[in-house]
């Protein structure tokens, strides 16, 4: 009995050491409002991103950001509007990733390049988003006004065209057709990835980079200029 005693006193103490540091972090994120919001937006992200919003539970996105779940009505004023934020923050994320990535100075077909990697690569960094964004334009009530920033981001495609075009280097496109040409691309490689697994497929069939790289190459091939079309 002594040694069960000893083992329930240990296992009680390191409860209420937990308990104590649950309190003390969420003292200290109640002290800091935008730490606060930072730390529910990365929670609610993974927490959307892997249930979907109706699977999703402010409890748990409470708990995984280790503060009360009365913060999320604090700073978000209800759980339809902390998803807002999540696809606002991520949208937001995208535009800037693509203008750290695409310098004024680089040429047309090089930023067309940029583009594309930097759209690949927030698809691969964030797998679940995309499907839940898509499922949420198609036929969700929970983005009013579309996908935030996407004009700006298909501007940003405007901004190439019309660069290749001055260059003579690219051919004079839709900048809406080549934007959604890309990211559809992109998107449905991604959100396709669990019934490729199930296929017998070539290892290569797998590849996010390999299958990167090939819409990169046929998007410059299909979007460059021919010598010998008319400019």
């Amino acid at each position: 009995m002594t040694g069960f005693k000893r083992t329930f006193k240990l296992v009680k103490r390191a409860f209420k050491c937990a308990g104590e540091e649950d309190r003390v972090n969420q003292r200290q994120l109640a002290k800091n409002p935008e730490k606060t919001r930072q730390s529910l937006l990365e929670a609610a992200r993974d927490v959307f991103a892997k249930k979907g919003f109706d699977g999703a539970r402010v409890d748990e996105i409470a708990s995984k950001a280790g503060v009360n779940k009365a913060l999320i009505n604090y700073h978000f004023g209800s759980k339809r509007s902390l998803f807002q934020a999540v696809v606002e923050a991520f949208s937001k994320s995208i535009l800037t990733r693509l203008e750290v990535a695409i310098l004024d100075e680089d040429p047309a077909v090089t930023q067309l390049r940029k583009f594309i990697h930097t759209l690949g690569a927030i698809t691969a960094d964030n797998p679940e988003l995309p499907r839940l964004i898509l499922f949420e334009v198609s036929g969700g009530k929970r983005l009013d006004k579309g996908p935030p920033h996407i004009l700006e981001v298909m501007g940003v495609m405007q901004g190439i065209l019309e660069k290749g075009a001055a260059e003579g280097t690219l051919r004079v496109l839709n900048p809406q057709f080549a934007y959604f040409h890309i990211i559809s691309s992109l998107i449905f490689f991604q959100i396709t990835a669990p019934a490729r697994k199930s296929l017998p497929l070539p290892a290569d069939s797998m590849s996010q980079e390999a299958f990167l790289l090939f819409v990169e190459e046929q998007v410059v091939l299909g979007f460059t200029r021919k010598t010998t079309e008319e400019k």
